[in-house]
């Protein structure tokens, strides 16, 4: 095994994965510009809703829930090499990634199980008076 480190005392084979990653990010950043306009948003809130049966628009959720994660790691690999240098720069901007990545992990599944259990109930009921639920 090759433990040989860089100038920056990292292993290369982590700096070769956090580049890998950075560039699995961009094509994931293309795919969320790209995917959007593949599909029609629907009218009102029951097109909206509805979205979930699209599957361009579902790829486009998990894409960008795996595209913070990989953004993430490629960043905590250029927050370590650059340490030595600009530790503060390093650590703020770290802590932002986080902050982002920890918003973003949130809101993702969120839209996901909403759309799914809003799309759930409304069909659930369909046909029944609100009266004798």
């Amino acid at each position: 095994m090759n433990k040989e480190l860089s100038e920056h005392n990292l292993p290369r084979s982590a700096l070769i994965l956090a580049g890998i990653a950075g560039m699995v990010s961009a094509i994931t950043t293309f795919l969320l510009w790209y995917l959007p306009r593949t599909y029609q948003l629907g009218d009102g809130f029951e097109g909206i809703i509805a979205l979930h049966a699209e599957p361009a628009y579902m790829v486009r959720l998990w894409v960008n829930y795996v595209h913070v994660f990989l953004a993430l790691g490629a960043y905590m690999a250029v927050a370590a090499a650059i340490a030595r240098r600009a530790r503060v720069s390093a650590s703020v901007g770290l802590i932002a990634f986080i902050i982002w990545c920890a918003a973003e992990d949130q809101h993702d599944p969120l839209i996901g199980f909403t759309y799914n259990d809003l799309e759930y109930s409304s069909t659930k009921f369909v046909g029944q008076n609100v009266g004798n639920l």
